[in-house]
Parts: structure tokens; sequence; C-alpha cells
């Protein structure tokens, strides 16, 4: 005989496909059908996916094919690529109103902490490791008089270094 079925669900695109291979591979035969698989367009569930697809399971009323064994070897590799994640993602707004580095003047240094104009016009004071929209400031260098920012953009991972601005002096020295 013959159990069709419907099956549908949400998950991580590597257990979908590891559930998917243990119905094919298991005992008594399953086949696959009609697969449809979307992936959930949000901030918080990269990597999941949407799935639907139809199952037939057949099996063996009189037993003409002997004994079945229903064992499961769960011995699977899992997919490493999901083609429905990103490798660029979106990048999350601003809602904290952290400082922006990119549009932000590095105004002071001192050994252990940075004194910032940011995006407001707002005088801000940060230490090595606070946070930063987008990521954290990772290093300050006293002698270069510069500030490096580590940002996360989307999964593009970018250093950011910013130098107190010393025109005043250029100026005054070319007098």
């Amino acid at each position: 005989g013959v159990i069709s079925m419907e099956v549908t669900g949400q998950g991580y695109y590597r257990n979908f496909i590891n559930f998917v291979r243990q119905i094919e591979l298991s005992k008594p035969l399953n086949k696959v059908g009609q697969v449809s698989v979307n992936p959930i367009n949000e901030l918080d569930s990269y990597g999941k996916v949407n799935y639907q697809f139809s199952l037939q399971s057949f099996y063996d009323r009189v037993k003409l094919l002997g004994e079945t064994d229903l064992t499961i070897n769960n011995n699977l590799l899992g997919s490493v690529y999901n083609p429905f994640y990103p490798f660029i993602r979106s990048v999350k707004d601003n809602e904290e109103n952290l400082v922006n580095v990119e549009n932000s003047e590095l105004l002071a240094i001192s050994s252990d902490k940075v004194f910032l104009l940011d995006q407001q016009g707002i005088m801000q004071r940060l230490s090595e490791g606070d946070e930063v929209y987008l990521g954290r400031l990772s290093s300050i260098d006293l002698d270069e008089g510069t500030a490096s920012f580590t940002l996360n953009k989307g999964g593009i991972i970018e250093r950011i270094t910013l130098q107190v601005n010393n025109d005043e002096d250029e100026n005054e020295s070319s007098n």
C-alpha cells in the first residue's frame, strides 16, 4: 500500500536537508516530491526556510519482501552551503542611536579614551571595546593620534581608522 502525506514546516536550511535525507534513506520505501523551499527574509531568521513537500510511504501488508528493518542510521553529513542565506546581509538600523563612526569626527585622544563629535554634533567619549553603530572601538594609538573601529556591515568586516584633525597645525607651519 501507499500512504500519502503533505509535510509543511519551518526551520534551518541545514536541518531541512538532513530531514529530507533521513526520510528518503529510511525504510520502508519513501518518496519525496513536489518540494518547495522559500527563505524567510527577516533579520532574526537568517538561515531559516519555509518548506513544503509531498511524501509517499510504500509498505507491504503481506510481507512478501520479508521483515523490514526500521532502524534509522543517523550518519548523514549536513549540507554546508545554504543557497538562501545571503553572503551580504541587511544592515540593522541605528535604533539605539549609537555613535556612527563614518559620520563622526575624532576631536581628541588620550591613552585610554577618544573624544568624538558624533553624527548629531554631540561630543561622545569612548573607551576601547565600547560599542558603536555596527561595531566597536578596537584600538587607540596615542602616538599616531588614531582610533580604529571594527564594523560588521552585514557580514562584511571593515576596519575604519579616524585620525585627530591636524589642519590648524599644518596651516601654521606653512606660513
